[in-house]
């Protein structure tokens, strides 16, 4: 009995000690194992500051770039120096347009409503030629420069302001719906004889009427060629964006941007990130909101000579 004994009592000593280095085992383990995990933490994070200090320069490098790139751009879309001669385009980007719009053998002046001397016309572009370059990149490949939707035939002197940046337009409610706005309240009491390219010619200040930029100002014009569409969107809203920065510090007493739509969607659609940056940083003041659509007519399309056309007052 005692032998049994002794040894019931030697096999539980014996099994104490083996649960005793088995967890003395395990506690060096789980020290090992937590100091190897510390050290990789350290290693982690040492790295991590590494990447955050190569990830700041790459940011601090590629907003200088994007600094570079839109003070470029700024200046590659400024107006043309003063006294430049706009003559507009070449006859066969004037046919197309006048083909487009149905407008005959006669073209007149889109804005003006009336038939001039042809002379006093311009097949003028809404996106310029001179941008075309950037046209990939700012208005997307499926744009193209010499399409007749980028193109409005005007007089010269409409051409003028259009091309300096101090006249836009703005959508209208309707399709093809759209409303001229001067920016430059200096420009409003001007005669529209009095500037371009045959500003003081007789001929020119005759068939004009005296017609000045206030007559044009916050009209509603309906462009829609012979398919039912109209001038390039994206063409009008970028010239509007660049009209709008422009003329910040000479707005009429009277105009108020966030009123009007001059954005258009598709904008910024799929464009480089600098190229995002800068169209967002022109100062447009222009917070618009889509209104609610218009159920009631839509107004009358233009009419062309030969039938009923609207004329400034």
């Amino acid at each position: 009995m005692q032998l049994g004994g002794i040894r019931r009592d030697l096999g539980q000593v014996l099994l104490l000690l083996l649960r005793g280095f088995m967890a003395s085992q395990a506690q060096r383990r789980a020290r090992a194992t937590e100091s190897t995990v510390k050290e990789l933490l350290q290693r982690v994070l040492d790295n991590e500051s590494v990447i955050m200090d190569k990830q700041s320069f790459i940011m601090d490098s590629q907003s200088f770039i994007t600094d570079i790139v839109c003070a470029g751009l700024k200046h590659a879309f400024k107006p043309p120096s003063t006294g430049k001669a706009l003559l507009g385009s070449n006859k066969e980007f004037r046919d197309r347009i006048v083909k487009f719009y149905g407008m005959g053998k006669r073209p007149t002046c889109m804005v003006l409503g009336k038939a001039l001397p042809s002379e006093f016309l311009v097949a003028g572009h809404l996106y310029a030629v001179r941008w075309k370059r950037y046209t990939r990149a700012i208005m997307g490949s499926d744009f193209d420069v010499d399409s007749p939707r980028n193109g409005i035939i005007w007089c010269s002197a409409i051409e003028h302001e259009y091309e300096h940046q101090r006249i836009c337009f703005s959508q209208g409610e309707y399709e093809n719906e759209f409303i001229l706005h001067v920016l430059d309240k200096d420009l409003l009491p001007m005669k529209l004889s009095s500037v371009g390219q045959h500003r003081g010619d007789p001929a020119f200040e005759a068939a004009l009427d005296g017609v000045t930029f206030k007559d044009l100002n916050g009209k509603h014009y309906t462009f829609a060629g012979a398919d039912g569409k109209g001038p390039s969107n994206r063409a009008l809203a970028l010239h509007a964006k660049l009209a709008l920065e422009r003329c910040a510090k000479t707005y009429p007493q009277d105009f108020e941007a966030r009123k009007y739509r001059f954005a258009y969607e598709s904008v910024h659609a799929g464009k480089q990130a600098f190229i995002h940056k800068w169209l967002s940083q022109l100062d447009t003041g222009s917070g618009w909101r889509r209104p609610r659509r218009q159920t009631g007519p839509r107004p009358p399309p233009r009419r062309w000579p030969g039938r009923e056309s609207r004329a400034p007052a």
